[in-house]
């Protein structure tokens, strides 16, 4: 795998490496996303972030935030399955905003559905005044020896937080390093009326899905079929990932 552009910014080493069509964003040498322009799903866990979006009848996720964008992988994805008519991306590293331009496809001036807001996760939500979300993907990590760290504990008055930013039948996707991070947020009482767990067998990180709504498509392997019939970029085989049902 070849290096296509590399940086040391304020301490930090960014690393573009490239192997055929494929592009791998690295920071301190931590593996943040996967881009391949004719392949929306790569293999990673961020594929995970997007694939609960298939729950939800079609048409109804029109509205997205993503807090935290890396590399905007989850971005292609969701654009390919479920096409948000609104996506508002929030990253605090403005380094891989820069990248992300450049290299992944994403924020150009052409690229009119997507609002990209360098700043604070927590300030955004804190702040937030605007219409109400469909889905929020929260993937807040940062790097520190060696190893990546969530950014905001998950607790009550984060998740407090989030749900007033989604709609009444909104869903909120949280990235979570394993299962015991996701057991102790799932415990939390919101009234959440389902709540599920996504994992792959190379992976440790758990993605836990939180909603009120009751009624939810969870054989999301037909539902990629579908779209994969109407967009080649689709893989018509779902990911090995396991979902399961905790709520």
């Amino acid at each position: 795998m070849a290096i296509l552009w590399q940086r040391t910014i304020a301490g930090h080493q960014y690393q573009v490496r490239e192997a055929g069509l494929t592009r791998r964003l690295y920071t301190d040498n931590i593996f943040h996303t996967q881009y391949r322009p004719d392949r929306v799903l790569g293999g990673g866990y961020w594929d995970l972030l997007a694939l609960p979006s298939l729950m939800v009848p079609e048409g109804q996720v029109r509205r997205v935030l993503l807090l935290g964008v890396g590399g905007g992988a989850a971005i292609h994805s969701l654009r390919a399955l479920v096409h948000p008519q609104y996506l508002t991306g929030v990253e605090l590293n403005p380094v891989h905003v820069q990248i992300m331009k450049r290299f992944f496809g994403l924020g150009g001036k052409k690229d009119k559905g997507l609002d990209l807001q360098i700043m604070d996760a927590r300030d955004f939500i804190r702040h937030y005044k605007g219409p109400k979300f469909d889905l929020i993907i929260e993937d807040l990590y940062f790097e520190r020896n060696g190893g990546a760290i969530r950014a905001v504990v998950m607790d009550e008055a984060w998740m407090k937080a989030l749900r007033r930013c989604l709609t009444s039948d909104g869903m909120l996707v949280c990235n979570f390093a394993d299962q015991r991070q996701f057991r102790a947020a799932s415990k939390l009482e919101f009234n959440w009326q389902s709540v599920f767990a996504l994992t792959l067998p190379a992976y440790e990180n758990c993605i836990g899905v939180f909603t009120r709504r009751r009624e939810l498509m969870t054989d999301i392997p037909a539902a990629l079929r579908k779209c994969a019939a109407m967009d080649k970029r689709i893989p018509k085989k779902a990911p090995n990932f396991r979902l399961r049902q905790v709520r």
